[in-house]
């Protein structure tokens, strides 16, 4: 890791692909994502450990020979860690010796010590993206594929959600949208209520001629994993990808990329815990939804990924109030003013954003050429109006 005033770089000698950012107790940052192969390393799944200036506490590597790869992990109430992904090393592909990967959980200490991995789906690809503590256990949703599909893909994908008490034993699991020929849980949240509630991407329709076209989904379960309410959100023959569900008060709130003709635009679905939509907003076009942060007034930010005209991508968030209007959009830029890209990569896409210290801790995904000490992702402090700042300070 190198680091400048303000940016933090990590990388090793093969490349670190990062797939979540989350915060800890004690004000730093936990890390995931999946480390591709090298001489020196396996295919693997990685968490990284930072103090709250970004200074590396741990770093660790899980997994085998074949696929491993981390898409969330979050800080338990014992202090360790959860974290989910697939996995191909262990679980069902590899006994079959046919390698599909399977869901895959995994719980360390604090240090990041692997205390036990479970795995779970069916036949084909499993995987999980999202994963959180309750009360009994975990909670983790993603996908599994039971059956070829007639279709062109080649497998069929339902949305998968999972839960297992403290130790990873199964308590109940379940397919939802299973009438549909794609869909996947992406991420989820437990409201007020105690309900699961997860962001889903479903298509609209088992036909051939929808099979490239996502939209939205919202799932509301009980704890005990017996009620179910179910909807999907039409936007027209527009597609739909990363989707991000936060709590907001008496409702939700549901943010994913919508793309039509090559272009991405943020777009924000306000709903009551029934899913009835309360607003929608369409914020784009050439801006990249990455995540959604709840603010104390009911409103949200969007945080994107610009891709104005000429210009290199950077970092911006939108403030929305809770009815749903945007403010001004802030974009990420050096303290003297000039672009993020020439201080941390010519190419980089937000993957999260936390508030901290009156400003923001964001995450960033960078492109396989990088400027500073062959770094794979950055973590950046910066000040409420997108200046990098020392977060030291």
């Amino acid at each position: 890791m190198v680091s400048t005033s303000g940016i933090h770089f990590y990388g090793t000698s093969g490349d670190l692909i990062l797939a979540g950012m989350s915060k800890t107790t004690d004000g730093g940052f936990v890390f995931c994502g999946h480390a591709l192969p090298s001489s020196t390393q396996p295919n693997a799944g990685f968490l990284i450990k930072t103090k709250a200036n970004g200074e590396v506490e741990w770093q660790k590597l899980f997994g085998g020979p074949s696929p491993n790869a981390f898409a969330a992990a979050r800080q338990t109430s014992d202090g360790g860690y959860i974290a989910v992904g697939y996995t191909a090393s262990i679980g069902l592909g590899a006994l079959r010796k046919d390698y599909f990967t399977d869901a895959w959980m995994m719980k360390t200490d604090s240090k990041g010590n692997k205390q036990w991995e479970k795995t779970f789906g069916a036949i084909y690809q499993d995987s999980f993206l999202d994963v959180m503590e309750t009360n009994q256990g975990f909670v983790a949703v993603g996908i599994t594929c039971d059956k070829d599909s007639a279709y062109f893909y080649q497998y069929i994908n339902q949305a998968y959600v999972v839960k297992t008490d403290l130790g990873g034993t199964p308590l109940w699991s379940h397919e939802y949208f299973i009438e549909k020929d794609y869909s996947e849980a992406e991420t989820m949240t437990i409201d007020i209520n105690g309900n699961i509630d997860i962001g889903c991407i479903a298509i609209k329709s088992d036909s051939v001629i929808d099979q490239g076209t996502y939209y939205p989904a919202f799932l509301s379960i009980s704890p005990d994993g017996k009620k179910t309410l179910a909807k999907q959100f039409f936007l027209g023959p527009k597609s739909v990808t990363r989707e991000r569900i936060i709590s907001l008060p008496g409702g939700l709130a549901l943010g994913c990329n919508l793309n039509q003709n090559s272009l991405n635009s943020p777009y924000i679905i306000r709903t009551d815990f029934l899913g009835n939509i309360l607003w929608q907003k369409n914020l784009g076009p050439g801006i990249a939804f990455s995540d959604l942060v709840a603010q104390p007034s009911g409103g949200c930010n969007v945080v994107c990924t610009s891709y104005a005209s000429g210009t290199a991508p950077a970092p911006e968030w939108i403030n929305m109030d809770a009815s749903g209007t945007p403010g001004a959009k802030v974009i990420c830029n050096n303290s003297n003013g000039t672009s993020v890209s020439s201080t941390i990569s010519p190419t980089l896409t937000t993957i999260d954003a936390i508030p901290v210290n009156n400003g923001w801790a964001i995450a960033l995904a960078l492109a396989p050429t990088f400027k500073i000490d062959n770094g794979k992702f950055a973590l950046m402090f910066t000040d409420q109006n997108g200046k990098i700042i020392d977060n030291i300070k």
